[in-house]
């Protein structure tokens, strides 16, 4: 009976023991930067006086052209995404005329030392070194022969141009 418990409690014994074990540490680290944001510094594109069956265009280097500040974390890249579905329409809400964008960035001033924005869905910038980047808009319209009046993205069934940037 002595012999059937020592080999009883050797057994238990043992089971608790790990012959080989080892383990590793992973460091976790991360870099905080600042939250990316865009605001309208001049919200509204008059394309002016537009005659029916005419292109009417305002450069985006224009000084007529919408202007966009970006502001974020300094010397970092960004994408620059937007709609290309822009639509103007009447008082009413009808006869919708659309707008085709064209963006222009800059990481120095608004519509100057930049280049064209030329995807929708792909265009990217870099911040500057003091945290901001400019982005101009301008573009074309033809209003075929939607009758004389005037129109608006605000209006009943518009579609407004919407940017969108991220890191």
């Amino acid at each position: 009976m002595k012999k059937l418990m020592l080999a009883t409690a050797m057994v238990l014994g043992l089971a608790g023991i790990s012959l080989a074990q080892t383990s590793a540490n992973v460091a976790v680290t991360a870099t905080v930067i600042s939250p990316i944001s865009i605001t309208a510094t001049t919200a509204t594109l008059a394309m002016g006086n537009v005659a029916q069956n005419t292109t009417t265009t305002v450069s985006a280097t224009s000084g007529s052209a919408a202007q966009l500040t970006v502001s974020g974390q300094a010397s970092t890249a960004f994408t620059i995404s937007w709609n290309t579905d822009v639509t103007l329409t009447d008082g009413n809400g009808s006869n919708p005329i659309s707008f085709t964008p064209a963006l222009y960035g800059s990481s120095v001033s608004a519509g100057v030392s930049g280049g064209n924005l030329t995807t929708n869905t792909g265009s990217s910038g870099t911040i500057s070194g003091t945290g901001t980047y400019y982005i101009s808009v301008g573009g074309s319209i033809n209003p075929g022969s939607a009758p004389t009046g005037s129109y608006s993205t605000a209006n009943l069934s518009g579609k407004p141009l919407t940017v969108t940037v991220a890191y």
